[in-house]
């Protein structure tokens, strides 16, 4: 086979490739053929929708009336979703893993049936652990909200403060006790907490705790 038939195998009789572009603007170069992006890219439009919202209320729970007292007291009507979802298991005594953004109400969620249960069983005592002095604090804070008007006590143990007015809060046998793990393991080994009371175990942000 000759020199000249093998080019117009591979170029064709003109001398062109097959696969030869247009030109730009002359010889200078090639120019690939241009793909028009709305053929595989659809722009995106908000669409209009009417989501129907059920609202609930927290007297569907038949709460124990001091905590019904102080919920109405404090302005709560409509539980959020997390707590609509978590109390009725909580309320049965129910283990309960939920997961939900800040500011969504989670503390109120394991607080309110802890604290139902704790007055409808005078024998049963819970204790919560939180990964930071300020957490527990807040925790702290809520739940002596919820429990005004009850014979319930509450003690808080956390670092970074002195231990005595901790010691006097557990002389008068709390039934709530909220701290971080570290002050709680002092205690535990002074032994000025007992833990063979506790039916009821919390761990807020436990992801948290368990990274530390």
């Amino acid at each position: 086979m000759s020199q000249y038939t093998q080019r117009q195998r591979r170029y064709g009789s003109n001398g062109h490739s097959k696969f030869t572009n247009k030109k730009r603007g002359g010889s200078r170069g090639f120019r690939k053929s241009y793909i028009d992006p709305s053929k595989f890219v659809r722009a995106a439009r908000p669409q209009k929708t009417e989501e129907k919202v059920e609202l609930h209320y927290f007297n569907e729970f038949n709460l124990h009336p001091a905590i019904a007292r102080n919920l109405e007291i404090a302005g709560f009507k409509h539980p959020s979703p997390i707590q609509y979802q978590s109390i009725p298991h909580s309320l049965q005594g129910k283990d309960i893993v939920g997961i939900a953004n800040t500011g969504t109400g989670k503390t109120a969620a394991f607080a309110i049936p802890v604290i139902n249960r704790l007055l409808d069983s005078p024998s049963k005592s819970a204790i919560i652990l939180a990964p930071t002095r300020e957490l527990a604090q807040q925790i702290e804070d809520q739940f002596r909200k919820l429990v005004q008007g009850t014979n319930l006590r509450t003690a808080i143990l956390i670092g970074g403060v002195s231990m005595g007015p901790q010691f006097k809060q557990l002389s008068h046998k709390p039934r709530i006790i909220i701290g971080t793990p570290g002050r709680i393991k002092d205690h535990y080994e002074r032994k000025s907490l007992q833990l063979s009371n506790i039916n009821m175990v919390v761990l807020d942000e436990v992801d948290r705790m368990l990274d530390m």
